[in-house]
């Protein structure tokens, strides 16, 4: 895939994560707001992850 559609997909999830803070957000609920394969969505959370972009509690 294309880093520009990488870097808009990264972002969008970050924003949505960011705006729904405490709701359960499967990959496939991401997935699906993104329109994207949820796999997809898991690589990138990955991805962001090792950068300390994100976390889990």
């Amino acid at each position: 895939m294309k880093k520009s559609v990488r870097l808009s997909n990264a972002v969008h999830l970050m924003t949505l994560i960011a705006l729904n803070p405490f709701d359960n957000l499967s990959s496939q609920r991401i997935a699906k707001s993104i329109n994207t394969n949820p796999s997809f969505i898991r690589q990138i959370m990955g991805q962001l992850k090792k950068l300390s972009k994100i976390y889990d509690f």
